[in-house]
């Protein structure tokens, strides 16, 4: 059955098919697929995985169509960065809170 896999960083991004047997679990489709050559300086073994942003256990089985996604952690909690913004009277999409542009 046809599945995809996706991992990514900061500057790139790879969705790649691939076909598995049925049975084939979320992290067996990983193991199986050229994710961890293409990103060596992710541990992808150790990562959390999600399909369709849904995180799902490594033993997942499978259903045509799944794409199963690499979670990486964030660099910023986005909670913790609005209250800084908020701090500093500004948002996430603008410089100030009247919405004045400098």
């Amino acid at each position: 059955m046809h599945v995809q896999v996706a991992a990514g960083d900061a500057q790139r991004q790879r969705v790649l098919n691939l076909e598995v047997r049925r049975g084939t679990t979320a992290r067996g489709a990983i193991n199986k697929s050229a994710l961890a050559a293409l990103f060596p300086e992710m541990n992808i073994a150790a990562m959390p995985l999600a399909i369709f942003a849904s995180p799902v256990d490594d033993d997942h089985e499978l259903a045509a169509g799944d794409r199963v996604e690499v979670l990486r952690p964030l660099r910023e909690d986005p909670r913790e960065r609005r209250r800084q913004l908020a701090a500093e009277g500004r948002t996430m999409g603008s410089q100030a809170v009247s919405g004045k542009k400098p």
